[in-house]
């Protein structure tokens, strides 16, 4: 899918749903060229090393890989603007260069962020991204904890949907991995923080 496509066609009616601007102060690891950066708090929720790797639109920038070690949370930070995709790769797979995806428009168009979800690519990618949703507010969300075929109809499923998310907050939530109740007991912090059903941890 081109994200693009979907973008200006719903920032009107976004615009009207979006959270108001989050008045916390600027993370500071930011690089100050990137002053209205976006951050990504990719989250692991199974016993399985992954690499993040991003694809960005023509016009944005190259960004490094990000090792996700098992059960951890790692940060990155996004330029001010930058569109494109990230998916997960666990250890000793191949890449194939796309999967289930992280969809991202940051400072789209009003300084609104877009977001979403995507199984266009590769729908049996069904145990990296999951889930993606504001930092701060928690909704809206996209995906599911469960993104099995059949199984969760809050993402992309085919290019004509329209599941694209906004939001003004600079922060966003990714979600990968199967839900382990081990690693989610082992956290010392709740690892989801988000208003879903956790009956879907017993059905992965």
């Amino acid at each position: 899918m081109k994200f693009s496509n979907t973008i200006f066609g719903i920032a009107m009616a976004s615009l009207a749903s979006a959270a108001p601007v989050n008045s916390k102060a600027k993370d500071t690891t930011l690089n100050v060229r990137d002053e209205a950066s976006g951050k990504v708090s990719w989250i692991s929720n199974d016993d399985l090393n992954r690499v993040v790797h991003c694809t960005p639109s023509p016009g944005s920038s190259e960004l490094p890989s990000i090792n996700l070690p098992a059960g951890q949370t790692v940060d990155s930070s996004f330029p001010s603007k930058w569109e494109g995709n990230c998916w997960g790769v666990i250890d000793g797979e191949t890449n194939t260069g796309g999967g289930m995806l992280a969809e991202f428009c940051w400072q789209a168009w009003d300084g609104i962020n877009f977001f979403d979800v995507s199984s266009i690519v590769d729908a049996n990618d069904t145990n990296n991204v999951k889930l993606m949703l504001p930092a701060d507010g928690r909704t809206p969300t996209s995906g599911c904890q469960d993104v099995s075929p059949g199984m969760c109809d809050n993402m992309y499923i085919l290019p004509d949907d329209v599941q694209t998310q906004s939001t003004r907050e600079n922060h966003i939530l990714v979600h990968l991995g199967a839900f382990s109740e081990n690693v989610i007991a082992r956290r010392s912090t709740a690892p989801l923080s988000i208003p879903v059903d956790r009956s879907y941890l017993h059905h992965e």
